[in-house]
């Protein structure tokens, strides 16, 4: 059964972030060989970055791209588009596979 999010206990929502505190905190040691801080490896489990640089940050902010994942969606799109032989709405440059993957 689904949960909706807005409905996990405090509880919950707390064994989650040590869960994920845990996973970082053992994945960054490995890569940085050292013990971090506590509050750079709570901003890790809360936000998945160290940082919002132009490397690590939204690429749709810094770089005027979209995601993978509307990537995908928009190559779906055409591929639907032109199985149906309906003229596409969604205005594109030349999209190749190889763009993307």
């Amino acid at each position: 059964m689904v949960e909706i999010m807005a409905n996990r206990t405090r509880s919950e929502r707390r064994h989650h972030y040590r869960r994920l505190k845990n996973a970082h905190r053992k994945r960054l040691f490995w890569w940085w060989r050292e013990e971090l801080s506590n509050e750079i490896i709570a901003s890790y489990a809360t936000t998945g970055t160290k940082c919002s640089c132009w490397m690590c940050g939204n690429p749709r902010h810094h770089h005027g791209q979209i995601t993978k994942q509307e990537k995908i969606n928009d190559i779906n799109y055409i591929e639907g588009c032109n199985e149906m032989n309906v003229r596409c709405v969604l205005e594109l440059k030349t999209i190749r596979y190889s763009d993307y993957y």
